[in-house]
């Protein structure tokens, strides 16, 4: 806007421009406008800048920032302030207040004397602002930097929002200028990634799921009756669960949901069928969940999330961890009827942190698949009979010994052994020489210690006043074995030793005290300060590894500690996945699916180091299977078995689909939430006070003696995994009846009194059990919409990095969708980190001009093109191939093309072949040759002359004194023929000879297959035309004619010796008809050559004027944004009389005179009319029955000589003149009818007419 006339104008820009979007910030600063942040349908947080500088092209680039960046945020305010651009206030994505100030600092331009803003790429800072949290704040940012603010309410955080209507008012107002503003002093969490989910979970929390619908918000903001039963069941499960296994991690049994309130994880999994089929098969609907929801890593790697919010959210969300992404699948899988489950346990470092930078692409995977299938089906595809011909010769007797072979081949096995044996009792002696070699390097390093000890003591001795140092090694193993960490037996460990002793000791789960596992406590280590070394048995560190684990983080190498935790943490890193079985929608084998990345894995060659657990909608199923339940470090899982029926492999946690659980009675009894515990999530306790003052649910060790116990316990050790048996089954009072196979719970008996048996088993049943049914999954149905389902990715766009590759997803429609249609692009570079680039696939969606994928091949010198196309494309093409000024090939749609074209092939400027299919001149192949030499002799030619008439017309130009005229740039002259060669098929001899039967009984017969064309060529550089025909019946050489353009006799070869020759008239009509075709070749050819020209010229007006088709769902949101602002238009009918009124003042009225005057003009208008129709059809009656006349005399005059065909031709004509003449008779009496009604219609409308009234009253 001008802001010297206030007059708004469009200004055309270039460069990449933010997408269109509400609630931005902008600031500008010599000539510099920048955009940060704001939403459309979400909320970015891209800086924009628009250079001003040149009025007439302004220029949009998007800003590349480092540092710490502001968060995604909008309704904030930006300014530019001495060179720096300042942001502060607004909100973020889940519309919380955000208060913190940023400042971004540009490169400053050293050689400019003023304070000015470069556009250079910048860094962004946190800055330490000192304002608290209120219920609201209003932020300002004047020229000068002075920051203004006005905050509403006390000093609340903003999970206390109960503040009522008295407690808010004006209690703060600060200024401050921004920049004398500090940067803030990060602490170490602060430089940690925020959780996304966990803000959104506490977002959710702290509203309690104001932002769902009543009847969803019911189910999850609080748990059922069932629901409490349910959670009391498996937090018994739990806990005798930890009494058998205490070294197992916990189980994830329950976790709260988005609102805070625990659920069980079964009924986490929501069946759910989605309206789309592209989603009913395994593959497809494992692709849409991998790019439809974005991934998260785990707040903390070793340790279960904290909340698992329901798969309906998660949709909600677009992203989650991986339970949240493997619990929507399952619930998706599940919904389509396959056999799906989620699965807990342990992964790499790469399968955790979705990296996939080591694997190759899974498009060029599915390529190279499917390029093997096909070889191999054509490989093995059945070959068709061959007719065998009875002259054959025989094939020779193999002569070979059989014995002598089995010799051969025994010997070879011998030989093998005989080098296997030497190859492992050489591994033995080098095994040997390595343990040898240790032991004296340890002897070494002892008598080397012992050595400086005893210096130490002397030393020591002559100075009483200093202490004794210490050793680099520790102790010595006389003085000290007990205190010795690095000492085994009485003997010393080398470091090698030492190392394989600690990674041994990690592979084993550690146990403290409180029956807490090494992992649990691993991961309060990582929580806490400082980790402290740790003693297993009488090892312990060393001074080396303490003083590391002691030292500053500062003086730490952050390589070498990443990769220390790296090493650490192998085989540790809890991650969740999906379980698909076989059987269920035929699959054919039980398969392992990452919902991280979509693929697929069997299950004994997968990445997974562990399985702890499995469990769909019906039950949860926990693994006992020795060597599968622990992390091994780079080790996968092998040897599992899925037969979650076996009960020696698998312990179900629901045996039934009733379950009895204790029932507490007391005012105080409720379940409450523990801290979180190390295995993750919050466990759920049942608080009792049993009315009888006993325990309901007794432990067994009680009534045991010491020695009874210790007894139980080898007992329980041997037996192994039968202890899992007793978790859901031993107890009477947890479990109850388990499909009949458990004992029965026993009734309390007087001592020396046996117990009463009652009368119905199945009916006597413990008064303080209650049954519980399988709660129905609180989950609302998974729901998609159509605008979601086509973004197909967060914010419309996916990067993906492969070894070697690169793999982007755009949007296929709504908003998200880019401009050119683009949907897909992989990238192919010659070098794994992505460099130099390979080859560049594009794939595209909704072009009008159809193009459906392209490919840029970069590879040398050599660049190619490939385009596809769809079916509707411009000339019929198919596919394009293009070798940049080299060649071109083009495929053509069969069909799609008159002229029957298949494919082209070119290679400028040297030659031509085209292939056809069913054509009627039975032409299948023409191939042209150019005479490079003459067309660049022509060429330079035709330069020549060029430059000399323009130097001509310069020249006069200049001597007449007028301006000389630009002319267009001539084309080059078209390339010289050389050689042009067409082949034909033999057409079926038998097919025509019964069409000419049929169709013309007395023409000509069909010639034999000898004299049907094979092959022409016309050589137009030498001047002859050769003839090659197919052969024919019986023959093995075919008949061959060569003509002269320079009088030579004709060369005649001819097979059958008594066929008569042809004479001199036949042979020049014959050469004069091969001429005119030679002529039609050239003509075809140019004409092939300029619509080649014409192809390219199309395809570049195509990309310079990119159209999408708009499709159904966005033709329909337009028809809506439209319908809510069109306006009604009237429309306006045609006044049959203003064409007849004489021309009238404002007000004025026809007199009596000039009323008729005007009937008799608007009656005779319409008689006109009429007339004009009834001679229109009149005139067609009589042109029907002219034709009709000349067919019947014709067919007299001709009736000896007519066909059949003619016959029934004449027929079908009678017939349709007969209806014909019908119609027409039908037409002209209606007219008739209606011409009377008409007139009489027009004469009552001028009798009601107002501006009549003069004549009519």
């Amino acid at each position: 806007m001008s802001s010297k006339d206030c007059s708004w104008h469009t200004s055309v820009t270039s460069g990449p421009a933010p997408t269109p979007r509400q609630d931005v910030a902008m600031a500008s600063a010599n000539g510099v406008v920048y955009v940060h942040a704001g939403r459309d349908n979400f909320v970015r947080d891209d800086l924009y800048s628009l250079d001003m500088t040149d009025k007439a092209n302004p220029v949009w680039e998007l800003l590349v920032e480092n540092g710490r960046k502001p968060a995604p945020c909008y309704g904030h305010v930006l300014a530019c302030v001495d060179g720096k651009v300042f942001t502060f206030g607004g909100f973020d994505e889940l519309g919380g207040q955000c208060s913190k100030v940023y400042r971004l600092d540009f490169t400053e331009d050293l050689l400019s004397v003023a304070v000015a803003v470069d556009k250079s790429d910048g860094e962004w800072t946190e800055m330490e602002s000192d304002l608290n949290l209120n219920e609201s704040r209003i932020g300002a940012i004047s020229p000068d930097g002075t920051l203004h603010v006005l905050q509403v309410g006390s000093k609340r955080s903003e999970a206390d929002s109960a503040t009522s209507g008295e407690e808010m008012f004006w209690d703060c107002y600060k200024v401050g200028e921004v920049l004398d503003f500090d940067d803030r002093v990060l602490r170490p969490e602060d430089l940690v990634p925020q959780n996304g989910k966990k803000l959104r979970v506490e977002h959710a929390t702290q509203s309690k799921g104001k932002a769902y619908p009543p009847k969803i918000r019911a189910r999850l903001v609080k748990n059922t009756e069932e629901e409490q039963k349910m959670l009391a069941y498996v937090a018994e499960f739990k806990n005798k669960f930890a009494e058998f296994y205490p070294n197992r991690r916990s189980l994830l049994l329950f976790a709260p949901n988005e609102c805070g309130v625990p659920k069980f994880v079964c009924t986490t999994v929501r069946p759910s069928k989605l309206d789309y089929t592209q989603l009913y098969d395994l593959t497809p609907c494992c692709e849409f969940v991998a790019n439809y929801l974005e991934y998260e890593q785990l707040e903390s790697p070793l340790l279960f999330p904290k909340s698992l919010p329901s798969p309906y959210t998660v949709m909600e969300w677009q992203a989650g961890d991986c339970f949240d992404l493997a619990t929507t699948l399952c619930s998706l899988l599940t919904g389509v009827g396959f056999d799906a489950y989620v699965c807990v346990g342990y992964a790499p470092k790469r399968i955790t942190h979705c990296d996939q930078t080591g694997e190759t692409c899974s498009v060029l995977e599915l390529e190279e698949t499917q390029r093997v299938k096909a070889t191999y089906a054509k490989a093995h595809a059945p070959v068709p009979e061959k007719k065998q011909s009875k002259y054959q010769v025989k094939q020779l007797i193999d002569l070979t010994s059989s014995l002598e072979l089995a010799d051969a081949k025994n010997a070879r096995a011998e030989a093998k052994k005989a080098k296997e044996a030497m190859r492992v009792l050489k591994k033995l002696e080098r095994e040997e020489r390595v343990k040898q070699a240790v032991a004296e390097a340890a002897a070494a390093d002892a008598l080397e210690a012992e050595t400086a000890a005893a210096a130490a003591d002397a030393a020591a001795a002559a100075s009483p006043g200093k202490k004794r140092p210490e050793t680099e090694t520790g102790t010595v193993c006389a003085e000290g074995a007990a205190e010795n960490a690095d000492c085994e037996n009485g003997h010393p460990v080398s470091p090698a030793a030492d190392s394989h002793q600690e990674h041994a000791l990690e592979a084993v789960p550690e146990t403290n005290d409180e029956g807490e596992t090494g992992e649990e406590m691993e991961g309060e280590e990582m929580e806490g300060d400082e980790p402290e070394p740790t003693n297993v048995g009488t090892s312990g560190p060393s001074s080396e590894s303490y003083a590391a684990s002691t030292r500053p983080v500062s003086a730490v190498d952050p390589a070498v500690e990443e990769a220390r935790l790296d090493a650490k943490h192998e085989g540790k890193r809890v991650h969740a996945w999906v379980l698909v079985r076989a059987g269920a929608r035929e699959v054919a084998e039980t398969v392992f699916v990452e919902p991280t990345t979509a693929r697929t894995y069997n299950v004994n060659a997968s990445p997974y180091q562990g399985l702890e657990a499995v469990w769909n909608h019906l039950n949860l199923w926990v693994n006992k299977q020795r060597g599968t339940t622990v992390g091994a470090p780079h080790q996968p899982l092998l040897g599992m078995a899925f037969d979650l029926d076996d009960d020696a492999r698998w312990e179900a946690c629901l045996e039934v689909d009733t379950i009895e659980v204790p029932l507490h009675f007391g005012e105080d009894d409720e379940i409450v939430d523990e801290e979180s515990t190390p295995g993750g999530g919050e466990t759920l306790v049942v608080v009792e006070t049993p009315a009888t003052g006993k325990d309901p649910d007794p432990d067994p060790k009680d009534d045991l003696d010491p020695g009874e116990e210790e007894d139980k316990k080898e007992n329980d050790d041997e037996a192994g995994d039968d202890d899992a048996s007793r978790v859901s089954g031993t107890d009477a009072t947890q479990t109850g009846d388990h499909g009949g196979d458990a004992a029965d719970p026993l009734p309390e008996v007087e001592d020396g009194q046996p117990p009463e048996t009652p009368e119905n088993e199945y009916l006597d049943h413990d008064p303080n059990l209650v049954t519980v049914d399988m709660p129905v999954s609180w989950v609302p149905k998974l729901r998609v919409s159509q605008e979601n389902f086509d973004t197909r990715c967060p914010r419309g766009h996916k990067l993906v990095r492969y070894a070697g590759v690169t793999h982007e997803m755009f949007a296929l429609f709504g908003p998200c969708k880019r401009w050119d249609g683009l949907v897909e692009r992989l990238c192919v570079f010659q070098d794994l980190d992505c460099v130099v680039l390979k080859q560049e696939r594009t794939v595209f969606n909704r072009r009008k001009d159809c193009l459906l994928e392209r490919r840029h091949g970069f590879l040398g010198d050599e660049k190619t093109l490939l385009e596809r196309f769809a079916p509707g494309a411009a000339f019929g093409v198919d596919t394009t191939e293009l070798l940049i000024d080299r060649e071109r090939h083009t495929v053509f749609f069969p069909g799609g093309r008159v002229d029957g074209l298949r494919t082209r092939h070119e290679v400028f400027g040297i030659k031509m072949c085209e292939t056809f299919s069913g054509r009627d001149d039975f032409l299948v192949e023409r191939k042209v040759t150019y005479d490079a030499e003459e067309t660049g002799l022509r060429a330079a030619e035709a330069l020549a002359l060029v430059r000399a008439k323009d130097a001509a017309e310069t020249a006069s130009a200049a001597g007449g004194g007028h301006k000389k005229k630009n002319k267009k740039t001539q084309a080059p002259p078209p390339p010289v023929l050389a050689k042009v060669t067409q082949k034909f098929l033999l057409p079926d001899i038998s097919l025509l000879q019964e069409k000419r039967r049929r169709e013309d009984p007395d023409g000509a017969p069909v010639p034999p297959a000898q004299h049907w064309l094979k092959k022409r060529v016309f050589d137009l550089k030498n001047g002859t035309v050769k003839c090659h025909y197919h052969f024919g019946e019986g023959t093995a050489t075919a008949n061959v004619s060569v003509f002269h353009k320079d009088g030579t006799p004709c060369e005649l070869t001819i097979v059958d010796p008594a066929a008569d020759r042809p004479n001199d008239t036949q042979i020049a009509e014959t050469f004069h008809k091969h001429r005119l075709a030679e002529k039609r070749c050239v003509a075809d050819v140019r004409d092939v050559e300029h619509e080649a020209d014409e192809i390219v010229k199309n395809r570049a007006k195509e990309e310079q004027q990119i159209e999408l088709l708009l499709g159904y769902y966005d033709a329909h949101r337009v028809k809506i944004e439209d319908d809510d602002e069109e306006e009604v238009l009237v429309t306006k009918k045609f006044d049959y009389l203003s064409p007849f009124m004489p021309p009238l003042l404002a007000g004025e009225k026809m007199s009596a005179n000039e009323a008729s005057v005007a009937r008799t003009q608007a009656l005779a208008n319409l008689a006109e009319e009429l007339s004009t129709r009834r001679e229109i059809i009149k005139k067609r009656q009589d042109d029907t029955n002219a034709v009709a006349g000349k067919r019947t005399a014709q067919y007299k005059r001709d009736a000896d000589l007519r066909t059949e065909k003619e016959e029934a031709a004449y027929r079908a004509a009678l017939e349709d003149t007969a209806f014909t003449l019908r119609l027409l008779e039908q037409r002209r009496k209606r007219h008739d009818a209606n011409a009377e009604r008409k007139v009489g219609e027009l004469e009552n409308t001028m009798r009601s007419d107002p501006r009549m009234a003069a004549m009519y009253a």
